[in-house]
C-alpha cells in the first residue's frame, strides 16, 4: 500500500470488474480481497441482467434509427451525445481492459 501512496494514486483500482483497492484523499488505502468468483453469484447475475438490458436497448435504438426518420435519428444521436457529456467524463479515470464496446 505504501507504493500506491508513494506513486500518488488516488481513486479506485480495478482488475476486470473487481474493485481491488480504493485510496482516500487523506492518503489511506483500503485493499479489498474479492471472494472466489462464482457463476451464480449475485454480482454476476446482476451484471448479466444489466448486460441483457443494454443489448435490448441497443437493438431497439438501432431499429428506431433504421426507420430513416430524420427527427428520430437526430433524437438518438443527440441523446447519445448528451448521455456521454453528462456521464462519460468519468470514463477516462477508470480503464477497463475487458470492455470491448466503445
Amino acid at each position: 500500500m505504501q507504493v500506491v501512496q508513494w506513486l500518488g494514486v488516488s481513486g479506485r483500482v480495478y482488475i476486470g470488474h473487481e474493485l481491488v483497492m480504493a485510496a482516500a484523499p487523506s492518503g489511506q488505502c483500503a485493499v479489498y480481497h474479492p471472494s472466489n468468483p462464482s457463476m451464480t453469484s449475485r454480482v454476476h447475475i446482476w451484471q448479466t441482467v444489466l448486460h441483457g438490458l443494454q443489448v435490448l436497448i441497443s437493438y431497439m435504438l438501432m431499429l428506431v434509427f433504421m426507420t430513416y426518420n430524420v427527427w428520430l435519428c437526430a433524437a438518438v444521436v443527440l441523446g447519445s451525445a448528451t448521455g456521454y457529456f453528462l456521464f462519460g467524463w468519468r470514463e477516462s479515470v477508470v480503464v477497463d481492459f475487458t470492455e470491448h464496446c466503445h
